[in-house]
């Protein structure tokens, strides 16, 4: 089954999008590859545990910072992984199932999940047609190039993907203030599990004033040792 036909399907079909067998053809962007493709968990020979950080700022709601684990709990004969998570805690917490024989980091997918939710309660949006416009922007528009950056005091080399999903859209007038919202994937192998820092950030778009603005709303999910957890 083809990527672009697979991100438009239910929200729980999406949890699947890590499992090799959907990707039967070699017609994907390169964002799509490096996401989806890619096996961002091929180092783990046994179980481990993957910690991030999420904090959540602006000035259209009430901040927060929690935690994301992903526990690889079993490894597979071929290689795959048996996932599952613990997405953020309290009111924020939001359950997944399951993820069988990952190769992918599914940790993209809970963050793109949790902000589709997000964008429905906002605007009044169908899911669904969040997924198509990620899924079109991933596979048509995305902006790729190298980055440097420094974890745990050494520079190492990733890739940054760009996607601004609504700006052109045709019904962007039904998003009002979030049209303008993109989202950046930072993603390295030499970070455990590969994905370094996810964003979404709505910028205030409002003219006048001076200075920079600070954005409605700013969600962050970077990779972080156990040491260094936000506290809960």
């Amino acid at each position: 089954m083809r990527l672009r036909n697979f991100f438009a399907a239910n929200a729980l079909m999406l949890l699947l999008f890590s499992a090799a067998a959907v990707f039967a053809d070699d017609n994907h962007s390169e964002a799509e590859k490096l996401l989806f493709e890619a096996d961002h968990l091929k180092k783990f020979t046994k179980p481990a545990k993957l910690h991030y950080s999420f904090v959540k700022t602006g000035t259209l709601e009430q901040s927060f910072q929690d935690n994301v684990d992903i526990s690889i709990d079993k490894i597979m004969p071929d290689g795959g992984k048996n996932i599952t998570a613990q997405f953020l805690s309290g009111p924020n917490k939001i359950t997944f199932p399951p993820t069988e024989e990952a190769r992918s980091n599914p940790v993209l997918l809970y963050f793109l999940e949790r902000d589709i939710r997000e964008m429905k309660r906002l605007t009044g949006g169908k899911p669904n047609y969040f997924r198509k416009r990620i899924r079109i922007a991933l596979a048509d528009h995305a902006e790729v190039r190298p980055v440097k950056f420094v974890y745990q005091r050494k520079e190492v080399n990733g890739k940054e993907i760009k996607i601004t999903p609504y700006v052109n859209d045709e019904l962007k007038e039904r998003f009002g203030k979030h049209v303008g919202k993109y989202y950046l994937f930072t993603l390295s192998d030499e970070i455990p599990g590969e994905v370094y820092q996810l964003r979404c950030v709505t910028p205030d778009s409002q003219s006048g004033g001076s200075g920079k603005k600070q954005p409605l709303i700013e969600e962050i999910l970077t990779f972080s040792p156990s040491e260094k957890r936000a506290a809960r």
